[in-house]
């Protein structure tokens, strides 16, 4: 099963590495121009009728670089220049890239199906994303052959952080990160690429999970001895939490009060060395605005999809070998790692709630995609969900099927159980390490999040 790409998504792939190597060789203010050059030949050899190529090629490039597409008078010289020295990449996540609409024929725009809540606007001025209905999922940057729409890109950044030699840096990886960059690539392999490129730790973001799935238990063990109908979890999934918030406002205060896995191991990591910086690597675009929400942000500086790694990888000239003497990975238990994975997160709470209360009921009820996540919220709004306990993942396979992935998320679903069964540790409540963040540092770190209603606007 291979993963077909987008004609767009090759072009943002081209841009990243580009970008990169101009970046690490301290060239890019003096590459910029050329890379937008080389750009427009997007629109002139994919679509009939380009119009203004070299504006869309130059507002495609600012989202690369981290910064909003409107140059309102700024060079792209002096714009690579302003996104060196940016701390926060520019708001929003998700934009439209202005024009670059024009020469798309296509019948259905693709971008405004795969917008499971109507978030993707195409008005007489051109296509829009409206913020207050916007998940942050990312699939409609996947769907669009145009290139018409973007998040924006933290390469720039992340580059000037490892150049720094000075600056302590870690890579978090997500669960899903197992087999994303070849077969036989795992904990060790992927340690040892990303610290060749630069980082100078790797820890699983499993850890996180593991640490957050006995909160978690806990939780739900509170919650139900309190009379709760049931407990909403996926922490973990932003565009979830945004969904329910946004759409389902009066179940917000029945999901769970935990910050992510990302947010948990960001935190922890900082209590133990503040002058740490976080770079958390996942195949989620949603993650890039969870870093940047009032309440959470600085527990990670910045995020990186799958594909941007392997783009800067490629571009560092760093080869990911299957056969290399280097200490695997051994933050997390078995089941912090099937995190990455539909019906992981579950099964990991689940099994710790057991340990913890085991004559305590558990009904489960998963939503796959947004779609499913969608009406299993509106049964349970209406009192109609049979169940405890609800997991909601907004890609389809869970994080494994995250728009910034590498492979199929059938054969990333395979990968995340194999390194899943490599644990010596089954279930989070047993991991000694987790345990021991939680005991240390569990009243000093802010793991909790409260999730508050904030309805959208109807359409």
């Amino acid at each position: 099963m291979e993963l077909e790409i987008t004609p767009a998504q090759a072009l943002h792939r081209q841009l990243w590495h580009k970008i990169t190597v101009a970046t690490l060789d301290g060239s890019l203010p003096d590459q910029i121009e050329k890379i937008a050059a080389e750009t427009t030949d997007f629109w002139f050899r994919s679509l009939k009728r380009p119009y203004n190529a070299q504006s869309m090629a130059h507002s495609l490039i600012r989202c690369t670089l981290g910064l909003n597409p409107k140059t309102d008078g700024e060079t792209l010289a002096q714009a690579a220049k302003r996104a060196w020295h940016l701390r926060v990449p520019e708001g929003p996540t998700m934009v439209a890239v202005p024009g670059a609409c024009s020469p798309c024929d296509d019948i259905e725009c693709a971008a405004e199906l795969a917008c499971e809540t109507g978030a993707f606007e195409n008005t007489e001025h051109g296509p829009r994303i409206n913020d207050e209905r916007c998940l942050n999922c990312g699939f409609c940057v996947g769907a669009c052959r145009a290139a018409a729409v973007s998040d924006k890109a933290e390469i720039v950044q992340v580059a000037r952080l490892l150049l720094d030699r000075e600056q302590e840096v870690a890579a978090v990886v997500a669960p899903a990160f197992a087999g994303q960059f070849g077969p036989g690539i795992f904990g060790k392999q992927i340690s040892a690429a990303l610290k060749a490129f630069g980082f100078d730790r790797v820890v699983e973001v499993a850890l996180g999970a593991d640490v957050i799935t006995i909160k978690e238990a806990e939780e739900y063990i509170c919650r139900r001895e309190r009379g709760d109908p049931f407990m909403i979890t996926s922490c973990c999934c932003p565009p979830f939490i945004r969904l329910v918030q946004k759409f389902r406002p009066r179940l917000a205060h029945l999901v769970s009060d935990s910050v992510s896995p990302m947010i948990a191991i960001g935190r922890l990591l900082k209590a133990e060395n503040p002058e740490l910086k976080v770079v958390f690597i996942g195949p989620c675009i949603a993650k890039k605005s969870e870093a940047r929400q009032k309440e959470l942000a600085g527990a990670v500086d910045f995020v990186l999809t799958f594909e941007e790694t392997a783009a800067m990888l490629q571009a560092g000239a760093i080869d990911i070998a299957p056969q290399i003497e280097n200490p695997d990975l051994k933050d997390a238990s078995h089941d912090g790692r099937i995190y990455g994975r539909i019906g992981g997160v579950s099964t990991a709470i689940v099994r710790s709630i057991n340990t913890l209360a085991p004559n305590l009921e558990v009904r489960i009820q998963r939503g796959n995609g947004i779609k499913d996540c969608s009406q299993l919220l509106k049964l349970a709004e209406q009192g109609l969900l049979d169940a405890t306990f609800i997991e909601g993942m907004a890609c389809l396979g869970g994080c494994v099927g995250g728009p910034g992935k590498l492979i199929h998320p059938e054969i990333g679903k395979t990968h995340v159980n194999k390194f899943a069964d490599r644990s010596p540790i089954r279930e989070a409540v047993r991991n000694l390490r987790a345990r021991r963040l939680y005991t240390r540092y569990g009243q000093v770190v802010e793991l909790h999040s409260v999730k508050l209603p904030d309805p959208s606007p109807s359409p």
